[in-house]
């Protein structure tokens, strides 16, 4: 008797949602059905996919900043070493050590190489009763890299991108936009797009 009366409560406080049903007009369906259904969302993923991944090819073209190092690095090991007299000994080395490494790249799409510039710095501290410090520098260091039998993938990705790139908005505004609205009216038959 209690579960009937919450049952009537709800009735009466929720009419329209409780005996209705939403009527659409046929342009609605098709706006849901373009923006809701799962081949939209498939194909607005793909097209997302296609797009990141032109991106990625731009950027492969974009100069490319680098820096790298080691803060610090300890050492303290026992190496065996031959002495003056002939005889081996191990002697403990202890030493502290950093290194930091500035590079500029820039990829040449036509060759396939890259032209860079770099530059770096090391610093070894010994440590124990003869501390001492050492620094080796590159201040600068101007570099071309060419493989020589090597495929080029960048001659071929300019090429190749922007027609996949192309491809992936037709895809998205023309066969899968024609196939998600026939598939939701029941009066069309599926287009048989490629997926």
């Amino acid at each position: 008797m209690n579960k009937f009366f919450v049952f009537l409560f709800l009735i009466i406080i929720f009419p329209d949602t409780a005996f209705s049903q939403n009527k659409f007009s046929l342009e609605q369906v098709i706006n849901i059905a373009l923006e809701q259904s799962p081949d939209a969302i498939l194909a607005k993923h793909r097209f997302r996919s296609s797009y990141w991944q032109y991106r990625s090819f731009r950027a492969n073209y974009l100069p490319g900043l680098t820096f790298s190092g080691t803060i610090p690095d300890l050492n303290r090991s026992f190496e065996r070493i031959t002495s003056d007299e002939g005889k081996e000994i191990f002697v403990e080395r202890k030493s502290i050590s950093n290194m930091a490494n500035l590079s500029i790249s820039q990829n040449i799409g036509l060759t396939g190489g890259r032209v860079f510039i770099n530059s770096n710095l090391q610093r070894i501290n010994q440590i124990g009763s003869e501390g001492t410090t050492q620094y080796l520098s590159t201040p600068v260091r101007v570099g071309f890299q060419q493989p020589i039998f090597a495929f080029n993938s960048l001659k071929w990705e300019k090429k190749i991108e922007p027609l996949a790139y192309e491809e992936a908005k037709k895809k998205l505004y023309r066969c899968c936009g024609v196939r998600i609205v026939k598939g939701y009216l029941p009066v069309f038959r599926p287009c048989q797009c490629p997926a």
